[in-house]
Order: C-alpha cells, then sequence, then structure tokens
C-alpha cells in the first residue's frame, strides 16, 4: 500500500478514535448532568411531600378547629340569634324564659332528652334543633323530640309549639321537608340568621 494511502487511513482511523472519544466523554457528560437532575428532581419531590405532610397536618388542625367550632354552633350563632327573630318574624312582644342546652330526664321512663334551645313566651314554646350538616333523619328525630316534649316538660303540655330547625346552611331539600312538617328553618342570611320559609308556612 503506499505511504500516503497509509498515512490517510492512520489519520482517518485516528479521526474516527477521537470522534468515538468525543461522543463517549459526551454521553458520560450527559448522563452525570441526568443524573443530577433526576437527584434533583427526587428532592424536589421529597420537598413537596414533606411540605403536604406538613399541610396536610395544618389543614387537619385547622379542620379539628371548625369541628369544634361547629359544636358551639348554637351557643355562638343560632342562640343570640333566636330572641331576635322571634320578636321581629312572630311578633313576640316579651319572652319569659330563654334556655341554652337543655338536658332533660323524664321522671316517669328515666329517659334523657337535650333541647338546642327553649324560649318560653306567654302560651308559646319555641323548641330548636341545631344541625352543622342536616339531613332529613335529624329531621324526623327532631319530630319526635316535638312529639315527647310534653313526656320532659308537663308543663308544656298546654302550650302551642313553635319548631324552629337551624344549620348555617339547609339544601333547599330539607327546607322543603321541614315545611311539608311545618317546622320553620333558620339559616344564615346574608348579614344575619333568618327563616327561610316564613312566607310559605306563616306567622303564628
Amino acid at each position: 500500500m503506499p505511504e500516503q494511502a497509509l498515512i490517510e487511513k492512520v489519520d482517518r482511523l485516528e479521526e474516527i478514535m477521537m470522534q468515538v472519544a468525543y461522543e463517549h466523554t459526551k454521553t458520560e457528560m450527559e448522563l452525570r448532568s441526568l443524573s443530577k437532575e433526576m437527584k434533583a428532581f427526587k428532592q424536589e419531590m421529597s420537598d413537596f411531600k414533606q411540605e403536604m405532610w406538613k399541610s396536610k397536618k395544618e389543614n387537619d388542625r385547622r379542620w379539628g378547629d371548625l369541628v369544634n367550632k361547629l359544636g358551639t354552633l348554637v351557643e355562638d350563632i343560632v342562640a343570640p340569634s333566636l330572641p331576635r327573630i322571634v320578636r321581629e318574624d312572630f311578633g313576640v312582644p316579651e319572652i319569659d324564659d330563654f334556655m341554652v342546652t337543655r338536658r332533660v330526664r323524664d321522671k316517669k321512663q328515666g329517659s334523657v332528652a337535650e333541647f338546642d334551645c327553649l324560649i318560653i313566651a306567654g302560651d308559646t314554646v319555641f323548641i330548636n334543633e341545631t344541625k352543622s350538616k342536616p339531613k332529613r333523619e335529624h329531621v324526623d328525630a327532631f319530630l319526635e323530640k316535638i312529639e315527647r316534649l310534653p313526656e320532659f316538660f308537663p308543663d308544656f303540655a298546654d302550650k302551642k309549639i313553635v319548631p324552629l330547625f337551624a344549620s348555617m346552611y339547609i339544601p333547599e331539600e330539607i327546607v322543603h321537608y321541614l315545611t311539608g312538617h311545618a317546622i320553620y328553618a333558620l339559616g344564615m342570611g346574608e348579614d344575619v340568621m333568618e327563616v327561610l320559609n316564613m312566607e310559605v308556612i306563616g306567622t303564628l
């Protein structure tokens, strides 16, 4: 083989080897870069999971606070609103007695019932039931409680009973169900608690 041709082949082989070495080095660099990116991504995911966990714990705490707050819905929101509603919406000039969270035992049968709020005005008794998430079964239980009211309060036997069912928000379906049983539905309006079905049931 002529010398010049051999030199050219050696040069070409060297060029190819250099290209292979470059490509190999480039691949290693890319792999290293990719490895770094993957490590960074894993760290970001780990940090994200940690943040989500902290957030979940915080959300759980806030939810717990909210549940506890709903537990005082009667005392904090409904109870302060009832005297105003009784006076303004039912035209009651004077309230004789106002009881909040009253637990009473039936002396004959020994059973105990809890009444969220009771307002006595002359010969009329306003009885309130409050639920954070009102359902039909709550209404049915309230109806049963109203029926048994004289068992716990014998003095109420000859009085007019006005049932008031309250919640921050009452679904339309439940409002209709309450209206069908002549129970006044109390929910939050724009600023204050108001009777939602007064026009349908009417006043006293």
